[in-house]
């Protein structure tokens, strides 16, 4: 089982990521609790992407990816980072992308 997993998009001056927001859902790719289902936390130009696990993290990437190209938005790499948060989970993280640039940003919030 990878750690939890949530990584911080930052993106460019945009009122409105609904639809970037409304793809996550389709794809069903975010955390599920009990009868909730939560796949981001957006504010203002700022999404927070949430994952039990590694696994989807980057399919919920790209889907962030591909719908802002759509749209005219960039996702910003150099802004962006991974927050790592099951206690006691050492281990390396693979490698987290936006197009082809590698997300290097990365929080312990292991406590």
């Amino acid at each position: 089982m990878f750690g939890r997993a949530t990584i911080s998009l930052g993106i460019g001056p945009h009122s409105s990521i609904d639809s970037v927001i409304h793809a996550l859902r389709v794809y069903d790719v975010g955390c599920h609790f009990v009868d909730v289902y939560v796949d981001c936390i957006a504010y203002a130009d700022d999404i927070i992407l949430l994952r039990a696990s590694l696994i989807n993290l980057q399919k919920m990437i790209d889907i962030c990816s591909d719908q802002g190209s759509k749209l005219d938005i960039q996702f910003n790499p150099s802004k962006s980072c991974l927050f790592k948060t099951k206690p006691g989970y050492n281990q390396l993280l693979p490698n987290q992308y936006i197009g082809d640039e590698p997300i290097f940003g990365l929080i312990n919030l292991n406590t």
